[in-house]
């Protein structure tokens, strides 16, 4: 939604330029209403798609729900896991929030290398968990958090890597997240 306010107002800079044919043919392709809503669909039936663990379907296939390797994902897992040991063992003012941190690096690693997001939110043994989860989801599914995450070889692999669920508890929990933080 954020994305298609933004083309929105990029259409309404375009319109001022009317002497130049070919900014008007990129605006209606592009930033109509209707191709607006269906790429807003679009996206809707990808997470229900990838909530379903399904990754293709007439016209939507998602190419890889999968990122890291086992491999990658189990060394950068042992790398999170030492350092909450670590931070356990801390008498840092900031020893709380690394926690959070480290919980929330956890679940983006696991959601790169996989794993399937309501499953992950019904394992979740306490509200912390749910929270680092949420946090996890929410960093992951921005195309500026995953460019800057350093999680990604390309700046390419991290903008069209899909992460996407429909799953109303965690979309509940960052529309709160959202709010709270206003």
């Amino acid at each position: 939604m954020e994305k298609q306010n933004y083309y929105r107002s990029l259409r309404n800079s375009l319109n001022s330029a009317d002497d130049e044919d070919y900014l008007e043919q990129d605006e209606e392709k592009w930033l109509s209403e209707q191709a607006e809503i269906s790429d807003l669909r679009r996206a809707i039936r990808k997470a229900h798609l990838l909530d379903a663990k399904i990754y293709e379907e007439e016209d939507i296939k998602v190419t890889n729900p999968k990122y890291l390797s086992e491999g990658q994902a189990k060394e950068l897992l042992n790398e999170v896991e030492n350092e909450y040991d670590k931070l356990q063992k801390s008498n840092s003012r900031f020893k709380n929030l690394m926690l959070e941190a480290c919980k929330s690096a956890r679940y983006e690693i696991l959601i790169l290398a996989g794993a399937h997001i309501p499953t992950l939110l019904e394992q979740a043994q306490d509200e912390e968990d749910k929270v680092a989860l949420t946090q996890a989801y929410y960093h992951i599914s921005s195309q500026e958090f995953r460019i800057n995450s350093n999680y990604f070889s390309t700046t390419d692999e991290a903008i069209f890597y899909d992460c996407l669920t429909a799953n109303p508890e965690i979309n509940n929990r960052i529309l709160q997240m959202k709010l709270t933080s206003k």
